[in-house]
Order: structure tokens, then sequence, then C-alpha cells
């Protein structure tokens, strides 16, 4: 199993809500992502967190899952070689056969230490410095596997001092040059 279960409500509330067409990207962790698509089945593989992402996406162009130890995994319309969306289509897919392409990829956490040997004080606040991150670099026009980067050295800052936003962490700190490595997941 790949996370414990938890309630997770106010995760729905963005299904339900008028401004759907509006929305290009969705971040949630495992737990809100089931709650997100109505699910009561946990996943068991990352095949079957990439498919339920995936049903997001009549209504979204991107759906970027943290995963903890597990990872990020990026769900999308498109390849992960096409530029980041900048905006939502406000029409949502109705018919399987319109749904344009979609792609997965897989980035696993990287478990060892960085240099200076930070180590893990806190997850609190790591999932939103790595979504401010990753939208931050799709602003830039950078690529999804940079993008990812951006995310992944976000949330490690975050993690190693305990706050969720770190007074350390900007544009500045972060190295938009940098790739995450990545595994296509088949959809």
């Amino acid at each position: 199993m790949l996370f414990e279960p938890t309630d997770v409500n106010k995760a729905k509330k963005v299904v339900g809500s008028s401004y759907l067409s509006s929305i290009t990207y969705a971040t949630p962790n495992l737990s809100e992502l089931v709650s997100l698509t109505g699910s009561t089945e946990c996943p068991a593989d990352i095949e079957s967190v990439a498919a339920m992402a995936a049903t997001l996406l009549r209504h979204l162009q991107v759906v970027v899952v943290t995963m903890g130890e597990g990872g990020v995994l990026v769900v999308r319309r498109g390849s992960r070689d096409d530029p980041l969306p900048l905006h939502n289509d406000p029409d949502p897919v109705e018919d399987e056969e319109e749904m344009p392409a979609l792609s997965a990829r897989h980035y696993p956490s990287e478990k060892k230490k960085r240099k200076g040997g930070r180590r893990v004080t806190s997850v609190n606040g790591a999932g939103d410095c790595l979504a401010a991150a990753f939208l931050s670099a799709a602003l830039r026009r950078r690529p999804q596997d940079c993008a990812v980067s951006a995310g992944l050295q976000a949330a490690r800052t975050c993690m190693a001092v305990g706050k969720a936003v770190p007074h350390d962490l900007s544009a500045d700190s972060l190295d938009w040059e940098a790739t995450a490595e990545g595994t296509d997941v088949a959809l």
C-alpha cells in the first residue's frame, strides 16, 4: 500500500465548485487524490495512482500527485515534452474519444542526503512548497522535468528547516536549470 487512507473532505469541495473550469493544475497528495476522485479504494501501485489521477483530466490540464517517500507523479494532457499549460480549457471533455493524448511520469524521491547533510526535520508544508516551485517554473516556461526538480528542491528546503515556508526559500535559492529524472508510467 502506498499510503494510509485518511478522511480528506476539503479536497472534495473543488470537484463540485463552479470555478472548476478555471483550474488548470491540481496538486493533491495521495489521500486527497482518493477523495477528489470519489474512490474508496487505496491505489496499490503507481499505475493505479496514474489511472486515478487521469480521471481528473476531463476538467484539468495537469495533476501533480505528491507521494511523500514515493516521490511525485505528473499526469497531464499532452506529453512531458510539451510546454506546461498556463490556462485551462474551459470546456470539460465529455466523451472518452475526445480526450487528448495523456502522459504520466513518476519521479522517485531522493533518499540520499543533500550536500551539507540536511536531515528531515518536518514534512509540514513540503507539498505546498513543491507545488509553489513547480507552478513558478511553469510560469517561467521551464520544461516539466525542470519544474519537478524545482519543486523537489523547494520541498527539501522546507523539510530541512521544519517551517511550512522557510525563510531561505526564494527564487534565487533554486536551480531552475536542473532536471529531475523520471520514468514514464503507462496509462
